[in-house]
């Protein structure tokens, strides 16, 4: 039986798996910086085929100790290398099988007993009629295994499929321009820096302690939008200027006056208060997109998964 395994502790063998894991760090290096680290743990690192390798090198280290019998007197540094090596993985196989990673944020003069662990977790919550069921299903996805996601289960005398269909790491929700939506609207406010607002219809905005309403009455509004078609025009209870973006002034309107409301014009009113027309969607839906980087900050990951039922036969 030795002799058959003999070949797992070999220089030769040794030399295979050395060049297999060189080739697997340089792609694995390649698709971390192209893809991130949570594409290349999903790919490589957070595999057993990888664990696989780094095994049989632990395995291959460990015999050859023994089939060089460097652990005698005259070969002794070269066993010491052998074995700090062995330690070296049996210390990252600990890290990868016992260990918990994760973040904890404490803000300072606070204290805080909570970690964000690393580990993904999808969480599926079913209901049919009154009964329900719950699963909680440990995952790697990433851009490049945004498919690898199944599961099945059973709730309500159905028997149910689910698998992810579509994977997208730093989502946001956004408004996009589509048929069958609802208007929406994107201010700024024009102060030391640009303060970017958005307003879906029928709903107001607290900008700089004032309230912006867009196809709602609001009485506590300083500014009233409302919608016609691809036109858009205010109210509000004081005078207000508006100035193109070159400096000329484009009209003045007293309290009450309909105000047209155009992109490439600034409208002052109130104390210092400056808004300007960003973007006007007649019709636009909330959709998750991916941030992009003059957004900034970190976005948490989106899946989108597609769920298959059908009566239950056995």
């Amino acid at each position: 039986m030795l002799k058959r395994l003999s070949f797992l502790w070999s220089m030769s063998f040794m030399g295979v798996l050395l060049i297999i894991f060189i080739v697997v760090l340089a792609l694995a290096t390649f698709i971390e910086s192209s893809y991130g680290t949570s594409t290349a743990k999903a790919l490589v690192y957070a595999t057993h085929w990888f664990e696989l390798l780094l095994f049989l090198i632990g395995i291959n280290i460990v015999g050859a100790v023994f089939r060089m019998k460097s652990y005698k007197r005259p070969k002794i540094t070269v066993f010491v290398f052998h074995i700090s090596l062995a330690l070296i993985l049996i210390g990252a196989g600990i890290t990868n099988f016992i260990s918990y990673e994760g973040s904890m944020r404490i803000r300072e003069g606070a204290s805080s007993s909570t970690i964000i662990g690393n580990k993904t977790f999808i969480k599926v919550d079913l209901k049919i009629e009154d009964q329900t069921a719950t699963k909680m299903i440990k995952t790697r996805l990433s851009e490049l295994t945004q498919k690898s996601f199944k599961t099945r289960m059973r709730v309500g005398g159905e028997k149910v499929k689910i698998k992810s269909t579509e994977f997208m790491s730093n989502a946001v929700e956004q408004y996009v321009a589509m048929p069958g939506g609802d208007p929406f609207i994107q201010l700024i406010a024009v102060t030391d820096q640009r303060i970017p607002i958005g307003i879906p219809s029928g709903e107001s905005r607290r900008l700089m302690g004032m309230e912006i309403s867009f196809n709602t009455p609001n009485r506590d509004a300083v500014l009233n939008i409302l919608s016609d078609g691809d036109e858009l025009y205010g109210f509000a209870p004081f005078a207000v200027q508006a100035m193109q973006m070159g400096g000329a002034i484009s009209g003045e309107y007293a309290p009450g006056d309909t105000i047209p409301i155009a992109s490439g014009t600034i409208y002052s009113f109130g104390h210092n208060m400056r808004l300007a027309l960003q973007n006007y969607m007649p019709s636009a839906k909330r959709q998750l997109v991916r941030a992009n980087s003059r957004m900034g900050g970190a976005y948490p990951n989106a899946v989108r998964l597609e769920i298959d039922y059908r009566g239950m036969t056995s």
